[in-house]
């Protein structure tokens, strides 16, 4: 089977989604106060 370098790339960034929601877990932070960061995050940026 032939794996594509975009197909490894999304398995890295889908682990590395896991990892940083394992994280914040660990935090005590929920997957939607994580949500709502990355969106809070993303419009003060595009300012």
């Amino acid at each position: 089977m032939i794996v594509s370098s975009k197909e490894e790339n999304m398995k890295a960034m889908d682990l590395e989604w896991v990892e940083l929601l394992l994280e914040a877990k660990q935090l005590g932070l929920t997957p939607e106060e994580v949500k709502e960061f990355i969106l809070h995050t993303k419009k003060a940026n595009q300012l």
